[in-house]
Formats: C-alpha cells, structure tokens, sequence
C-alpha cells in the first residue's frame, strides 16, 4: 500500500489535471480532500462520464468525483478489505484516521495475486485498400509504424494492460501475420487464430469462435495505433452493466463556408465556418458473452450489430470516450502521421524487418 502526494487533489482541481495526475501515478485514483478530510475520489471512469455529459477539461473535478467514496479506518486487516473490495467491486479504499483524514491508500493488487481472465480478439483480416500501393504485398496490421509491425505495438500493448489471451482474426496475407506472431510465445502471450475464407466484416469473425467467451471480450481494429489503458475500459464496462461498450473519440468538424439559416424566403442569421463536436467509433470494444452469442454466421460489422440490439431495446450499449493518443492507420496521411508521432507517445523502440 502507497500513498504518493501525486494523488491527493482538491475540489477545484480541473479535470484536466487530474488526467494529468492519473496518468503518471502508479494508482488509478485520485482522493480529493478538503480541510484535511477525504472529501471525495475520482477515477478514470468518473471522468469519461462527466465527458460525455458535456464537462471540458478546465471543469473542476469536483463535478465528477464521487462525493461518498468508500474509506475504511487505517489498520483494517486485509481479510476485511479484500472482502469489502469485492462487495463493492472496486480496486481501491482510502484508509483514514479517525479524524477522516488520509493515511493510506489500499490498493487490491497488493492484497491479493489477480490474472486477467478475459480475452481480447482482434480484427486483422481487412485488405487496406486506401493504403494501396504500402499494403500490396503486406498486409496492413504488419505495416511499419515507428520501426515495429502496427500489430505488434497493438499486442505489446494488451500484454502491459494484464491481457495475454488472444485471437486473431486473419484473411487477407494472413500467413505473414502467422510467421511473425506464431503462438505468441515470443512476447509472452499466447496467440490463436481464426481463419476467414471470406471477409466477414468487423463483427463476422466472432461467430467462428470455437467456444463462447465465459468473460466480457475485449475486440478490437487491428489498424489501430493507441495509448489507452484497456484494463480501464473494461472496469467501465462492467461498471455499466451494458451488454457492449464501444470506445468512442471526440471529432471536431468544421464547416469551411458561412452557414446560412432561413426561414422560408428570408435569412435569419449567418454562421460563419461553424464546428461542431461528435464522438465518432474508435474500433475498440468490450462485449458480453452474450453479444458474441448473437453474431450471425455471415457478414456484419460491430456498428451493425450495435444498432440492432438498440433497435430491440432490449440491451443497453455504452459509450466510453477515449482521451488518450488514438490514431486508426486507415489512410496514407494517418500512417504518415502516426510514424512522425510514434517515439514521443511509445519512445524509441527497436526498428523491425520491414515487411
């Protein structure tokens, strides 16, 4: 158990900061206290909310922490907290003293030995036409991006976020993909692969699982190029109690002309080179076993899919923003990018066989 000054925050705080704090602290929380007292926490989730519901970064935290967060006395036995822990399915409890002040901070990875159960699946089959000529003898997850495969840095990724179970879905040049991977065992994971005769869309793939997934199944793009903590979705995830989550990015689009608005034959105001804001899909899901168990045998996309569960009304699917560096490789100016960006967001790694 730690408690670094990093992590103790007050009510006026921005959620900017607090970003700023829970992505260099070792934990994933932060304590705001107020006149020496615990007044509140705040987590990852507790922030992608409070984004969604229209918060800005310069928002104090005070407008997303949860103001009755759990504490338990400083010198609670470890029977107990893992027991309370576990009642209230969270991975941390304030310790305080008996004035409610912060002693410590009980973190459940330092009570108890875990392993990440659940799987990830991703989608690596798709042609990259729109990178053509770079993917005419390569297929596109295997392209170079900051000296190493694009797949590579995908899996290396899931593997520091606890996730070592993975499928792959391969079709086209799917054989060089299987050279490089093999079972895994070179970047200490272990690797499957699901072989597509035919394209299957973003979702097809799911239905050729061997067995249906006993856990929420984390899916991804295999084009996909991101710093986001995997482990932290799939915590909001079960947080939901949704059958999907989708991983969902803030684009700003701008219109270059003046927007004229009318009312009939008359002008009632201008708007010149106006923006708007949208989440728009960012290829990173989780999914219940369930969801996996309603994927048809053919060809269907994760967006299809969600919008026919939400059609039913039956389920409920979230939407987890993503604040992170996130760049889909789809396009040549994006590879281009994500190329220049690579060594500030990962560092310089060791530059691959080029493909």
């Amino acid at each position: 158990m730690t408690k670094p000054a990093e992590s103790i925050i007050g009510k006026s705080t921005s959620i900017g900061e607090s970003l700023r704090r829970l992505n260099t602290s070792t934990l994933q929380i932060l304590i705001v206290v107020e006149d020496n007292r615990v007044a509140g926490t705040v987590t990852d989730g507790d922030i992608r909310r409070g984004l969604l519901k229209g918060c800005t970064l310069d928002t104090p935290v005070v407008e997303v922490m949860t103001s009755t967060p759990v504490v338990a006395p400083y010198g609670t036995g470890a029977h107990e907290l893992i027991a309370l822990m576990r009642a209230r399915d969270i991975r941390y409890v304030p310790l305080v003293d008996r004035g409610g002040g912060i002693v410590d901070i009980a973190e459940i990875d330092d009570l108890v030995e875990e392993t990440q159960p659940n799987k990830a699946f991703i989608m690596a089959g798709g042609l990259g036409q729109r990178l053509r000529p770079l993917t005419e003898g390569c297929p596109k997850p295997m392209l170079n991006v900051g000296g190493r495969p694009l797949l590579e840095t995908l899996i290396l990724q899931l593997h520091a976020h606890g996730f070592v179970h993975i499928t792959l879905a391969i079709h086209y040049l799917g054989d060089q993909i299987k050279a490089h991977f093999g079972d895994g065992s070179r970047f200490d994971v272990d690797i499957a692969y699901i072989e597509e005769e035919q394209r299957r869309g973003t979702a097809g793939a799911l239905a050729l699982l061997p067995s249906q997934p006993r856990e929420p199944l984390l899916v991804l793009n295999g084009d996909l190029l991101t710093a986001m903590d995997f482990r932290a979705m799939l915590t909001f995830h079960e947080s939901t109690g949704g059958i999907a989550t989708m991983g969902v990015r803030n684009f700003r689009h701008e219109v270059p002309y003046g927007v004229i608005n009318t009312h009939g034959v008359e002008i009632t105001s201008i708007d010149e080179k106006p923006s708007t804001e949208i989440f728009v899909n960012a290829g990173v899901y989780v999914v219940e076993p369930e969801f996996v168990a309603q994927v048809p045998d053919g060809h269907i996309d994760m967006t299809d899919m969600c919008s026919r569960l939400l059609e039913r009304r039956e389920h409920r699917v979230a939407a987890y923003p993503i604040h992170e560096y996130w760049r889909d490789i789809g396009r040549r100016e994006e590879f281009e990018q994500a190329n220049a960006e690579y060594p500030h967001v990962f560092g310089m790694l060791m530059p691959a066989e080029p493909c």
